[in-house]
């Protein structure tokens, strides 16, 4: 993951640089740079408005007991797309433009729940609790202690078992 964002850091100002230089050879400089100006602005008030939208669902959702999860990833994604857009370069503005459109952002979203999903599935298998909840054991067979809220067995919501071993 961190090489991952160090070729960001030092490809990305290439690709944008080398896109705006074409843009500005086909079109000219001063009207690359008008064009970059209004997607930005553009695009920054098309995330304003989808933001709200999403904020809006959010609340209905708040508001009528239930938890508003996958809205708040679709908020997430509006923001990231409305930082892509106030970066300038074409690339940036591209990827945070394709964000802004619902059904792009569903697919965005159904990625996340994945990686999230394998992310969860890795660390649950990594610790077993052993009956008393003091001693564990990774998935290698070492013995180690359990990492800080590891919670001792049972089915999800069910109260945590009572420890054999404690006072009458």
């Amino acid at each position: 993951m961190g090489m991952l964002v160090v070729i960001l850091v030092v490809a990305l100002p290439v690709v944008e640089l080398y896109l705006a230089v074409e843009v500005a050879r086909l079109v000219g400089a001063a009207e690359t740079v008008a064009l970059l100006l209004v997607i930005s602005i553009g695009g920054a008030w098309l995330a304003r408005r989808q933001g709200l939208a999403v904020l809006a669902r959010v609340r209905e959702k708040l508001n009528a007991g239930e938890i508003p999860g996958r809205d708040l990833v679709h908020g997430l994604l509006v923001l990231i797309a409305g930082l892509l857009l106030l970066v300038p370069g074409f690339l940036t503005d591209a990827v945070g433009l394709l964000l802004l459109l619902p059904p792009v952002r569903s697919g965005a979203q159904l990625l996340l729940f994945r990686r999230w999903r394998r992310r969860v599935q890795r660390v649950s298998s990594t610790w077993t609790v052993v009956s008393t909840g003091r001693e564990t054991s990774s998935a290698d067979g070492s013995d180690r202690r359990p990492p800080p809220g590891a919670l001792p067995p049972g089915p999800p919501g069910s109260p945590p078992q009572e420890d054999p071993g404690g006072p009458p």
